[in-house]
């Protein structure tokens, strides 16, 4: 809400939008669907929304365009979310780690992880090293370490 509000936006929640709608923006105003029931369901809607504000131009209302800009939206919102803050998370669950318990601990809906996932995982990264873990992309994985194998490629 405090970015909104620095941009100049008005934000309104509990709007009664119809179909799957969860947001949307219209010159500085934005309304959160009533149908979005937790805070960090409005927070990751509002984001977009903000993203919508920031990065459309021109004409939304041809078909074309709008699918155009509403794509640079949505990826210009899942870059907002840090891949590390992302590996932290699945680290932090371990084997507990799925769609649910990390977006928990992201503090993102999982609806929103899981589109989030899928972003991470189409990236063209090599295989990295990160808290004891070998990051994969394609799909994203971790996978442990051996101590003795991350002692040796530790610089002293």
């Amino acid at each position: 809400m405090d970015l909104a509000q620095s941009l100049g936006l008005n934000v309104f929640e509990n709007v009664p939008l119809v179909g799957n709608v969860r947001g949307m923006i219209y010159i500085r105003t934005i309304a959160l669907s009533d149908k979005l029931k937790t805070e960090d369901d409005k927070r990751v809607v509002l984001a977009e929304e903000i993203a919508h504000f920031q990065k459309n131009t021109g004409n939304i209302t041809d078909l074309n365009i709008h699918i155009h800009e509403e794509l640079i939206a949505h990826k210009a919102m899942i870059e907002q979310i840090d891949l590390f803050e992302v590996l932290d998370a699945i680290i932090e669950n371990g084997e507990y780690a799925n769609s649910y318990n990390t977006s928990k601990t992201l503090g993102l809906p999982e609806w929103f992880f899981k589109e989030l996932y899928q972003f991470y995982s189409k990236l063209p990264v090599k295989p990295f090293i990160y808290r004891r873990c070998r990051v994969y992309f394609n799909p994203l994985r971790l996978e442990p370490i051996e101590e003795e194998y991350y002692e040796a490629q530790t610089p002293a």
